[in-house]
């Protein structure tokens, strides 16, 4: 999965609007909607803090795997979703 492709289904999977990664990346919303289109060049720093605001390793985002994207465990509040990579057999 390509690294916006990530960056996007992570934000779906928290149940975030672009605007409020806008927010939380201090960019325009514009700006964000660029990333997730692949649009614009992702460098390290901008990589750093989306791994920070996901909670994820930077390798996490960067490493292109056929292993799926994510498989939902469950919920621990109404406002996180705890997640982890799914493995094939």
């Amino acid at each position: 999965m390509a690294v916006n492709d990530k960056i996007r289904a992570l934000r779906e999977l928290n149940n975030w609007s672009q605007e409020e990664m806008a927010e939380r990346m201090n960019i325009s919303k514009s700006s964000y909607s660029r990333l997730e289109r692949d649009e614009s060049k992702l460098d390290l720093a901008k990589l750093e803090k989306l791994a920070a605001i996901f909670k994820i390793d930077v390798a996490e985002l960067v490493t292109r795997e056929d292993r799926g994207m994510v498989l939902l465990i469950g919920t621990n509040s109404g406002n996180h979703t705890n997640y982890s990579p799914m493995r094939k057999a």
